[in-house]
Protein backbone atom coordinates (compact mmCIF):
# COMPACT_ATOMS: atom_id res chain seq x y z
CA UNK A 1 0.00 0.00 0.00
CA UNK A 2 1.14 3.61 -0.02
CA UNK A 3 4.51 4.43 1.89
CA UNK A 4 4.25 4.21 5.79
CA UNK A 5 0.89 3.76 6.08
CA UNK A 6 1.34 1.12 7.84
CA UNK A 7 2.12 3.44 10.48
CA UNK A 8 -1.43 5.90 9.60
CA UNK A 9 -3.30 2.90 10.46
CA UNK A 10 -1.67 1.85 13.90
CA UNK A 11 -2.00 5.51 14.84
CA UNK A 12 -5.68 4.98 14.07
CA UNK A 13 -6.24 2.10 15.65
CA UNK A 14 -5.32 4.30 18.70
CA UNK A 15 -7.52 6.86 17.86
CA UNK A 16 -5.33 9.13 16.90
CA UNK A 17 -6.31 9.82 13.17
CA UNK A 18 -10.26 10.47 12.70
CA UNK A 19 -12.79 8.92 10.33
CA UNK A 20 -15.76 9.76 9.92
CA UNK A 21 -18.44 9.63 6.65
CA UNK A 22 -21.54 11.35 8.54
CA UNK A 23 -22.08 14.46 10.26
CA UNK A 24 -19.92 14.98 13.31
CA UNK A 25 -19.23 18.51 15.29
CA UNK A 26 -16.15 20.48 13.99
CA UNK A 27 -14.32 21.70 16.38
CA UNK A 28 -14.77 19.43 19.75
CA UNK A 29 -13.86 15.48 19.71
CA UNK A 30 -12.65 13.15 22.21
CA UNK A 31 -9.42 10.83 21.08
CA UNK A 32 -11.92 7.98 20.23
CA UNK A 33 -14.91 9.31 19.15
CA UNK A 34 -14.01 9.54 15.27
CA UNK A 35 -13.49 5.76 15.19
CA UNK A 36 -16.84 5.22 17.36
CA UNK A 37 -18.68 7.35 15.02
CA UNK A 38 -17.29 5.47 11.91
CA UNK A 39 -18.21 2.05 13.56
CA UNK A 40 -21.72 3.67 13.87
CA UNK A 41 -21.77 4.65 10.56
CA UNK A 42 -20.38 1.30 8.46
CA UNK A 43 -20.47 -1.29 10.89
CA UNK A 44 -17.41 -3.15 12.96
CA UNK A 45 -16.14 -5.61 10.43
CA UNK A 46 -16.12 -2.69 7.79
CA UNK A 47 -14.02 -0.43 10.22
CA UNK A 48 -11.53 -3.03 11.13
CA UNK A 49 -10.66 -3.46 7.74
CA UNK A 50 -10.28 0.07 6.90
CA UNK A 51 -8.05 0.72 9.89
CA UNK A 52 -6.20 -2.55 9.75
CA UNK A 53 -2.57 -2.36 8.54
CA UNK A 54 -2.23 -2.43 4.68
CA UNK A 55 -0.55 -5.21 2.69
CA UNK A 56 1.95 -4.43 -0.33
CA UNK A 57 2.79 -4.76 -3.18
CA UNK A 58 -0.72 -2.84 -3.68
CA UNK A 59 -3.08 -0.64 -2.13
CA UNK A 60 -4.92 -3.49 -0.67
CA UNK A 61 -4.05 -7.22 -0.24
CA UNK A 62 -4.53 -8.96 -3.46
CA UNK A 63 -6.98 -11.64 -4.62
CA UNK A 64 -6.05 -15.05 -5.07
CA UNK A 65 -9.52 -16.62 -5.69
CA UNK A 66 -11.66 -15.37 -8.54
CA UNK A 67 -13.95 -17.34 -7.45
CA UNK A 68 -13.89 -17.84 -3.31
CA UNK A 69 -16.54 -19.61 -0.97
CA UNK A 70 -19.74 -17.90 -0.57
CA UNK A 71 -19.76 -16.57 -4.32
CA UNK A 72 -20.43 -17.87 -7.71
CA UNK A 73 -18.47 -20.32 -9.77
CA UNK A 74 -16.53 -19.29 -12.97
CA UNK A 75 -19.98 -20.63 -15.18
CA UNK A 76 -22.33 -18.87 -12.75
CA UNK A 77 -20.59 -15.67 -13.26
CA UNK A 78 -20.62 -16.16 -16.88
CA UNK A 79 -24.47 -17.25 -17.06
CA UNK A 80 -24.82 -14.44 -15.24
CA UNK A 81 -23.30 -11.57 -16.96
CA UNK A 82 -24.91 -12.67 -20.44
CA UNK A 83 -28.33 -13.04 -19.02
CA UNK A 84 -28.03 -9.24 -17.40
CA UNK A 85 -26.88 -7.91 -20.50
CA UNK A 86 -29.46 -9.66 -22.90
CA UNK A 87 -31.87 -8.28 -20.01
CA UNK A 88 -30.99 -4.68 -20.21
CA UNK A 89 -30.81 -5.05 -23.67
CA UNK A 90 -34.11 -5.82 -23.57
CA UNK A 91 -34.41 -3.05 -21.73
CA UNK A 92 -36.17 -5.64 -19.02
CA UNK A 93 -34.99 -2.87 -16.40
CA UNK A 94 -36.32 -4.92 -13.04
CA UNK A 95 -34.54 -7.97 -14.77
CA UNK A 96 -31.51 -6.30 -15.09
CA UNK A 97 -31.08 -4.34 -11.98
CA UNK A 98 -31.49 -7.51 -10.23
CA UNK A 99 -29.26 -9.51 -11.94
CA UNK A 100 -26.33 -6.62 -12.17
CA UNK A 101 -26.95 -5.89 -8.44
CA UNK A 102 -26.73 -10.05 -7.42
CA UNK A 103 -22.84 -9.65 -9.57
CA UNK A 104 -21.75 -6.50 -8.11
CA UNK A 105 -22.45 -8.25 -4.55
CA UNK A 106 -20.80 -10.70 -5.48
CA UNK A 107 -17.61 -8.81 -6.98
CA UNK A 108 -17.60 -6.47 -3.64
CA UNK A 109 -17.19 -10.12 -1.44
CA UNK A 110 -14.45 -11.30 -3.86
CA UNK A 111 -12.68 -7.74 -3.73
CA UNK A 112 -12.97 -7.30 0.24
CA UNK A 113 -14.70 -4.13 -0.66
CA UNK A 114 -15.05 -3.49 2.92
CA UNK A 115 -10.96 -2.32 3.15
CA UNK A 116 -12.31 0.59 1.50
CA UNK A 117 -14.76 1.55 3.59
CA UNK A 118 -17.75 -0.19 2.31
CA UNK A 119 -20.34 -1.55 4.27
CA UNK A 120 -19.76 -5.60 5.26
CA UNK A 121 -23.49 -6.27 3.92
CA UNK A 122 -22.58 -4.66 0.18
CA UNK A 123 -25.75 -3.26 -0.44
CA UNK A 124 -25.79 -1.43 -3.85
CA UNK A 125 -28.36 1.48 -4.67
CA UNK A 126 -29.60 2.24 -8.12
CA UNK A 127 -28.41 5.60 -8.95
CA UNK A 128 -29.16 8.24 -11.66
CA UNK A 129 -26.88 9.39 -14.48
CA UNK A 130 -27.60 12.99 -13.62
CA UNK A 131 -25.50 11.89 -10.25
CA UNK A 132 -28.60 12.58 -7.88
CA UNK A 133 -30.13 9.77 -6.03
CA UNK A 134 -26.50 7.88 -4.49
CA UNK A 135 -25.99 6.47 -1.31
CA UNK A 136 -22.47 6.04 0.43
CA UNK A 137 -20.95 2.48 -0.72
CA UNK A 138 -22.33 0.79 -3.75
CA UNK A 139 -24.06 2.68 -6.53
CA UNK A 140 -25.09 1.41 -9.50
CA UNK A 141 -25.54 3.06 -13.24
CA UNK A 142 -27.70 0.35 -16.00
CA UNK A 143 -25.97 1.88 -18.90
CA UNK A 144 -22.44 1.91 -20.53
CA UNK A 145 -19.65 4.64 -18.84
CA UNK A 146 -18.07 4.67 -22.30
CA UNK A 147 -14.19 4.54 -21.46
CA UNK A 148 -15.09 4.74 -17.74
CA UNK A 149 -16.06 1.29 -16.01
CA UNK A 150 -17.15 3.50 -12.77
CA UNK A 151 -15.82 6.51 -10.84
CA UNK A 152 -15.69 7.50 -7.24
CA UNK A 153 -16.52 10.85 -4.91
CA UNK A 154 -18.12 12.34 -2.25
CA UNK A 155 -21.69 12.05 -1.72
CA UNK A 156 -23.96 14.70 0.26
CA UNK A 157 -27.13 14.04 2.80
CA UNK A 158 -29.05 15.28 -0.13
CA UNK A 159 -27.66 12.05 -2.56
CA UNK A 160 -25.37 14.46 -4.87
CA UNK A 161 -22.54 12.51 -6.50
CA UNK A 162 -19.07 13.94 -6.63
CA UNK A 163 -19.57 16.96 -4.41
CA UNK A 164 -16.88 18.97 -2.54
CA UNK A 165 -15.57 18.49 1.05
CA UNK A 166 -16.81 21.60 2.70
CA UNK A 167 -14.26 22.34 5.51
CA UNK A 168 -15.71 25.34 6.90
CA UNK A 169 -18.96 23.57 7.28
CA UNK A 170 -19.62 20.80 10.22
CA UNK A 171 -21.37 18.37 7.46
CA UNK A 172 -19.19 15.71 6.24
CA UNK A 173 -19.66 13.56 3.27
CA UNK A 174 -19.92 9.79 2.57
CA UNK A 175 -18.06 8.06 0.00
CA UNK A 176 -19.65 6.36 -2.96
CA UNK A 177 -18.39 4.24 -5.71
CA UNK A 178 -20.42 3.90 -9.23
CA UNK A 179 -19.77 0.97 -11.44
CA UNK A 180 -21.84 1.21 -14.53
CA UNK A 181 -23.51 -1.99 -16.17
CA UNK A 182 -20.84 -2.32 -18.81
CA UNK A 183 -17.70 -3.03 -16.14
CA UNK A 184 -19.32 -6.50 -15.52
CA UNK A 185 -18.09 -8.78 -17.90
CA UNK A 186 -17.75 -12.29 -18.53
CA UNK A 187 -13.51 -12.45 -17.44
CA UNK A 188 -13.92 -11.39 -13.85
CA UNK A 189 -10.46 -10.70 -13.16
CA UNK A 190 -10.82 -7.24 -15.46
CA UNK A 191 -14.36 -6.49 -13.27
CA UNK A 192 -12.21 -7.19 -10.57
CA UNK A 193 -9.56 -4.84 -11.49
CA UNK A 194 -12.04 -1.61 -12.66
CA UNK A 195 -13.89 -2.26 -8.96
CA UNK A 196 -10.15 -2.19 -6.83
CA UNK A 197 -9.37 0.84 -9.10
CA UNK A 198 -12.42 2.74 -7.39
CA UNK A 199 -11.82 0.89 -4.54
CA UNK A 200 -8.59 2.99 -4.25
CA UNK A 201 -9.60 5.95 -4.90
CA UNK A 202 -12.51 5.47 -2.28
CA UNK A 203 -9.61 4.53 0.18
CA UNK A 204 -8.08 8.05 -0.83
CA UNK A 205 -11.15 9.79 -0.15
CA UNK A 206 -11.25 8.31 3.64
CA UNK A 207 -7.40 9.05 3.72
CA UNK A 208 -9.20 12.70 3.06
CA UNK A 209 -11.61 12.47 6.02
CA UNK A 210 -9.18 11.06 8.24
CA UNK A 211 -6.93 14.27 8.11
CA UNK A 212 -9.60 16.84 8.30
CA UNK A 213 -11.24 14.92 11.07
CA UNK A 214 -7.70 14.88 13.32
CA UNK A 215 -7.39 18.76 11.77
CA UNK A 216 -10.17 19.87 13.23
CA UNK A 217 -9.72 18.18 16.78
CA UNK A 218 -6.83 20.69 16.85
CA UNK A 219 -8.65 23.82 16.44
CA UNK A 220 -10.17 25.38 19.82
CA UNK A 221 -13.81 24.89 20.51
CA UNK A 222 -15.83 28.11 20.12
CA UNK A 223 -12.63 29.74 18.57
CA UNK A 224 -14.79 30.55 15.45
CA UNK A 225 -18.44 30.94 15.83
CA UNK A 226 -19.37 31.73 11.98
CA UNK A 227 -18.38 29.54 9.52
CA UNK A 228 -15.24 30.81 7.47
CA UNK A 229 -15.05 30.85 3.69
CA UNK A 230 -13.67 27.50 2.15
CA UNK A 231 -10.69 29.36 0.96
CA UNK A 232 -9.22 30.39 4.63
CA UNK A 233 -10.47 27.12 5.83
CA UNK A 234 -8.44 25.07 2.78
CA UNK A 235 -5.41 27.28 3.36
CA UNK A 236 -5.46 26.15 6.68
CA UNK A 237 -5.87 22.67 6.47
CA UNK A 238 -3.74 22.35 3.89
CA UNK A 239 -0.67 23.68 5.49
CA UNK A 240 -1.40 21.79 8.97
CA UNK A 241 -1.49 19.08 6.72
CA UNK A 242 1.83 19.52 4.86
CA UNK A 243 3.69 20.59 8.45
CA UNK A 244 2.26 17.55 10.59
CA UNK A 245 3.03 14.41 7.93
CA UNK A 246 6.17 13.10 9.48
CA UNK A 247 4.01 13.48 12.96
CA UNK A 248 1.07 11.48 11.13
CA UNK A 249 3.45 9.38 10.16
CA UNK A 250 2.19 9.26 6.36
CA UNK A 251 4.28 9.80 3.02
CA UNK A 252 4.43 12.58 1.08
CA UNK A 253 2.74 10.43 -1.57
CA UNK A 254 -0.32 10.77 0.65
CA UNK A 255 -0.04 14.22 1.40
CA UNK A 256 0.18 14.58 -2.50
CA UNK A 257 -3.07 12.62 -3.06
CA UNK A 258 -5.04 14.33 -0.37
CA UNK A 259 -4.41 17.39 -1.45
CA UNK A 260 -5.24 16.60 -5.12
CA UNK A 261 -8.76 15.07 -2.88
CA UNK A 262 -9.61 18.01 -1.35
CA UNK A 263 -8.98 20.78 -4.16
CA UNK A 264 -11.68 18.71 -6.27
CA UNK A 265 -9.73 19.43 -9.21
CA UNK A 266 -7.34 17.50 -11.14
CA UNK A 267 -6.94 13.43 -10.65
CA UNK A 268 -3.69 13.10 -11.97
CA UNK A 269 -2.34 11.51 -8.69
CA UNK A 270 -4.96 9.60 -7.56
CA UNK A 271 -5.15 7.91 -10.72
CA UNK A 272 -1.67 7.28 -10.82
CA UNK A 273 -2.57 4.97 -8.32
CA UNK A 274 -5.60 3.43 -8.98
CA UNK A 275 -4.59 2.36 -12.81
CA UNK A 276 -1.50 0.88 -11.29
CA UNK A 277 -3.77 -1.02 -8.44
CA UNK A 278 -6.25 -2.53 -11.39
CA UNK A 279 -3.37 -3.87 -13.39
CA UNK A 280 -1.94 -5.50 -10.59
CA UNK A 281 -5.21 -6.73 -9.66
CA UNK A 282 -6.36 -8.44 -12.44
CA UNK A 283 -2.92 -9.47 -14.76
CA UNK A 284 -1.67 -12.12 -12.55
CA UNK A 285 -5.25 -13.37 -12.81
CA UNK A 286 -6.12 -13.26 -15.93
CA UNK A 287 -5.67 -17.22 -17.82
CA UNK A 288 -4.23 -18.29 -19.71
CA UNK A 289 -1.68 -15.61 -19.06
CA UNK A 290 -2.42 -12.93 -21.61
CA UNK A 291 -0.51 -11.43 -24.58
CA UNK A 292 1.09 -8.13 -25.36
CA UNK A 293 -1.52 -6.85 -27.12
CA UNK A 294 -4.20 -7.64 -24.29
CA UNK A 295 -6.42 -4.88 -23.66
CA UNK A 296 -4.82 -5.10 -19.52
CA UNK A 297 -1.99 -3.33 -20.76
CA UNK A 298 -3.96 -0.49 -22.15
CA UNK A 299 -5.44 0.00 -18.57
CA UNK A 300 -1.63 0.39 -17.06
CA UNK A 301 -0.93 2.84 -20.15
CA UNK A 302 -3.93 4.66 -18.49
CA UNK A 303 -1.33 6.14 -15.83
CA UNK A 304 0.07 7.75 -18.61
CA UNK A 305 -2.53 8.77 -20.40
CA UNK A 306 -4.39 12.42 -20.08
CA UNK A 307 -1.44 14.31 -18.45
CA UNK A 308 -1.54 11.78 -15.68
CA UNK A 309 2.09 10.95 -15.54
CA UNK A 310 3.32 14.34 -15.70
CA UNK A 311 0.91 15.72 -13.25
CA UNK A 312 1.94 13.38 -10.56
CA UNK A 313 4.81 14.22 -8.56
CA UNK A 314 8.12 12.30 -8.02
CA UNK A 315 6.66 10.89 -4.74
CA UNK A 316 3.18 9.64 -6.19
CA UNK A 317 5.40 8.16 -9.37
CA UNK A 318 8.02 6.95 -7.01
CA UNK A 319 5.00 4.90 -5.02
CA UNK A 320 3.52 3.26 -8.21
CA UNK A 321 7.12 2.21 -9.51
CA UNK A 322 7.54 0.76 -5.82
CA UNK A 323 4.37 -1.27 -6.08
CA UNK A 324 5.08 -2.22 -10.07
CA UNK A 325 8.27 -3.70 -8.51
CA UNK A 326 6.83 -5.99 -5.89
CA UNK A 327 4.63 -6.95 -7.84
CA UNK A 328 6.33 -8.38 -9.99
CA UNK A 329 9.26 -9.41 -8.15
CA UNK A 330 6.97 -11.18 -5.24
CA UNK A 331 3.53 -12.03 -6.96
CA UNK A 332 4.33 -12.94 -11.33
CA UNK A 333 5.02 -16.28 -12.61
CA UNK A 334 7.94 -16.60 -14.38
CA UNK A 335 5.88 -16.64 -17.74
CA UNK A 336 3.77 -13.41 -16.70
CA UNK A 337 7.21 -11.93 -16.02
CA UNK A 338 8.24 -12.68 -19.73
CA UNK A 339 4.71 -11.08 -20.89
CA UNK A 340 5.46 -8.23 -18.81
CA UNK A 341 8.82 -7.28 -19.90
CA UNK A 342 8.00 -8.27 -23.77
CA UNK A 343 5.23 -5.37 -23.78
CA UNK A 344 7.61 -2.80 -21.96
CA UNK A 345 10.11 -3.58 -24.37
CA UNK A 346 7.33 -2.76 -27.33
CA UNK A 347 6.41 0.40 -25.81
CA UNK A 348 10.27 1.03 -25.66
CA UNK A 349 10.32 1.55 -29.74
CA UNK A 350 7.07 3.49 -29.66
CA UNK A 351 6.31 6.93 -29.55
CA UNK A 352 3.77 8.98 -28.67
CA UNK A 353 2.04 12.58 -27.78
CA UNK A 354 2.39 12.51 -24.21
CA UNK A 355 5.42 14.78 -23.22
CA UNK A 356 6.30 12.41 -20.04
CA UNK A 357 6.35 9.16 -22.52
CA UNK A 358 10.05 8.49 -22.04
CA UNK A 359 10.12 8.91 -18.11
CA UNK A 360 7.02 6.68 -17.99
CA UNK A 361 8.84 4.23 -19.87
CA UNK A 362 11.89 4.33 -18.11
CA UNK A 363 10.02 3.88 -15.13
CA UNK A 364 8.73 0.46 -16.28
CA UNK A 365 11.98 -0.78 -17.32
CA UNK A 366 13.47 -0.19 -13.63
CA UNK A 367 10.35 -2.49 -12.18
CA UNK A 368 11.87 -5.84 -11.88
CA UNK A 369 15.28 -4.85 -12.65
CA UNK A 370 17.50 -5.41 -9.78
CA UNK A 371 16.23 -9.24 -9.73
CA UNK A 372 17.29 -9.63 -13.39
CA UNK A 373 20.28 -11.11 -14.95
CA UNK A 374 22.23 -8.53 -17.20
CA UNK A 375 21.86 -9.31 -21.11
CA UNK A 376 24.95 -9.61 -23.03
CA UNK A 377 23.46 -9.29 -26.19
CA UNK A 378 22.60 -5.80 -25.09
CA UNK A 379 23.77 -4.72 -21.64
CA UNK A 380 22.81 -1.58 -21.83
CA UNK A 381 18.87 -2.43 -22.50
CA UNK A 382 18.22 -1.45 -19.21
CA UNK A 383 19.25 2.00 -17.55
Amino acid sequence: MRPDNHRMAARLRRGQIASRATKHEPYASTPDEPVLQLQRAIGNRATTALLRAPQKPGEFTLVEDLYPTGTMDSATWRRTVASAKAALDGRRADEARDLYTSLYRDLAKTAAADAAGIAADFSVNLAKVDDTGYKPGLNLILGSGGSKGGSTGFVDNSGHFNVRIDLASAEVPAVAIRLYSSAFVEDKARSLGVLRHEMTHAHHHHALLEFVARWRSTLKPGASPKPRAHAPAAADFETWLEANAKKLGVSRADVAVALETERHQVTHKTEVLSYVEEFITAFGLIQPVPTTHDPIFAQLLGVLESGRWAGAEDDVRKAAEARLDAYYRKVLTPAQRKVFDDWVAEQATKTGTESMRESFVAMLKSVGAKGKAPSKSAPSSRK
